[in-house]
């Protein structure tokens, strides 16, 4: 009987042993269970807070974007204006005949999407470019023809007013040097939308950075400074970039821009 109750004294001590084990296995297991709910949190709550912050450098881009576009808008808009009143000009002098230049932006509807104004854009400054070309190989014929020509040339034309007539090649000359003074201008005032905020020159192989919608030459960038072996944004206090796009519209617009103000420049130096 001892014995027996030797046994059960030692197999309820067991017992209560393993237990014991038992409720701080439990303890030991929520108490994992409740830091990998914290850490579960935390990357949530981390991850949406760089989500957010990815949104709003898209936003901030998306406006930066469109503010160029309708700024290009403008300035296009401007130097057809310029490049009308140069075509009155040489109709006037008798160095064109009647030309009338579409207005391609009358109308124009600002309410298209960024990607659309961009492709409008293209459009009127290619029909400018086209326009401006025709006047000034019509201007180049005028003052490479001898006086007696061009008077020639004006009294065919049946434009000439009578106080046109009255006007010295000299003060002609004049007028079409602010013209095209103007135009010179209106075109500089447009370069920064097509220079690399790295280099400061004109895009070469423009790209756009994102999430935030810086453009750089694509030399520019690959030479920048990285963070961690990935590449940074040097006008987002060098913030790492998660990639970039290549920006061919852009880069077509930068072509056209030289080529522009490089016929701007020689038929300055020809009025001279």
């Amino acid at each position: 009987m001892e014995v027996e109750k030797i046994q059960f004294t030692r197999q309820l001590e067991r017992a209560q042993v393993a237990q014991l084990q038992l409720k701080q296995d439990l303890a030991n297991q929520q108490v994992q269970a409740q830091l990998r709910i914290a850490q579960v949190g935390e990357t949530a709550h981390r991850d949406t807070a760089q989500l957010t912050q990815s949104n709003d450098m898209l936003k901030t881009a998306s406006t930066h974007l469109a503010s160029n576009v309708r700024q290009a808008l403008d300035t296009a808009e401007g130097m057809a204006d310029d490049v009308a009143a140069l075509e009155d000009h040489l109709k006037k002098v008798g160095a064109v005949q009647e030309v009338h230049m579409p207005a391609p932006a009358s109308g124009f509807d600002r309410s298209l999407t960024d990607g659309e104004k961009a492709d409008f854009l293209v459009k009127l400054m290619s029909h400018v470019r086209l326009h401006f070309l025709y006047l000034a190989e019509k201007l180049q014929e005028q003052l490479a023809a001898p006086e007696g020509e061009m008077a020639a040339a004006a009294s065919g034309s049946g434009q000439v007013t009578g106080q046109m007539q009255s006007l010295t090649l000299s003060q002609q000359e004049k007028e079409l040097r602010v013209t095209v003074s103007k135009l010179v201008h209106t075109e500089q005032a447009q370069e920064a939308l097509y220079t690399c905020m790295a280099c400061v020159s004109l895009l070469k192989n423009p790209v756009v950075c994102t999430p935030c919608g810086h453009t750089f030459c694509y030399g520019c960038l690959m030479k920048g400074k990285t963070v961690g072996g990935e590449l940074a944004c040097s006008e987002c206090n060098n913030l790492p970039i998660t990639g970039y796009v290549e920006n061919r519209a852009l880069e077509g617009l930068v072509t056209k821009y030289e080529y522009r103000m490089g016929a701007l420049k020689a038929l300055q130096r020809m009025l001279k």
